[in-house]
């Protein structure tokens, strides 16, 4: 019955989108979309809130156990969750100077309408594109999903994971650190670091992606989004570029129609 519910879900969000051919680029989808809340009428402030959500510890120790790495992540149930079944695990990077609590809560009603496990790391200091720490955080992160799959019902086939704006330029770099982490990667207002781009033709597995950004975002501009998704379309990930019009790259108050489009990309696709 909740599979059934995943699909009902899965077919009601294709419903509004207009596809446009993307110049015959192989493996290459853009997709243009109408904001359901136009970009006049966003909130300025968005106060961060852990509401529902348990934070815990992520540690790994190195060079036999003298050096220990530690940070937090928010742990998010949904409701009704019940052990007879097992669920997708969504994992959440936040922007920089922000927390896991952030995107964790904008995504708690998808979470809950819909039946998935949500976690949202913390990165040291707020910011993942950190050079001395990356290869790090991306075995912080795989041991999170680790840990959260021996003491949960996750379905092991469906990881997704989501990043807005520094998370999501570090989303699209954790298919190189983890080639088997992740079933599949959403990010919205982000692109391929530069200093990265050569990480993507490198990438073992070919991860499908979806890249979403507003036709007004000034931090990403659209043709440096396009660039990105046509680099991991042209090295054989299944990718698409949803761009919305007007759109600008405030994420907090349009998330729950950001949210649910990745989701609607991210749930095609199982280990």
């Amino acid at each position: 019955m909740h599979f059934l519910k995943i699909i009902f879900f899965f077919i009601l969000c294709l419903a509004p989108l207009s596809v446009i051919c993307a110049q015959n680029i192989e493996n290459l989808t853009i997709i243009t979309l109408r904001p359901q809340i136009p970009a006049a009428k966003y909130t300025s402030r968005y106060i961060e809130t852990s509401r529902g959500q348990e934070e815990k510890l992520i540690s790994l120790s190195e060079l036999f156990g003298m050096k220990k790495h530690v940070i937090s992540y928010q742990l998010y149930m949904p409701k009704n969750y019940s052990s007879l079944r097992h669920y997708p695990l969504v994992v959440l990077l936040h922007d920089s100077d922000r927390t896991g609590k952030s995107v964790t809560e904008r995504w708690q009603s998808l979470a809950d309408e819909v039946g998935l496990i949500l976690a949202g790391p913390n990165a040291i200091n707020g910011y993942w594109l950190d050079a001395e720490n990356m290869v790090t955080y991306a075995d912080l992160i795989e041991k999170m999903v680790n840990d959260i799959s021996n003491s949960v019902n996750v379905d092991t086939d469906r990881v997704y994971l989501f990043g807005h704006s520094n998370g999501g330029m570090f989303a699209t770099l954790l298919p190189y650190y983890k080639p088997d982490l992740f079933t599949a990667v959403a990010v919205h207002g982000a692109s391929v670091p530069s200093n990265f781009s050569e990480k993507v033709s490198q990438m073992e597995n070919k991860i499908p992606i979806i890249f979403q950004v507003g036709t007004d975002d000034m931090s990403f501009p659209i043709h440096n989004v396009k660039q990105s998704a046509v680099m991991f379309a042209v090295n054989g990930h299944p990718t698409q570029l949803n761009i919305y019009n007007g759109h600008n790259h405030w994420y907090y108050t349009l998330a729950p129609q950001i949210n649910s489009d990745a989701l609607m990309f991210m749930l095609r696709y199982k280990k």
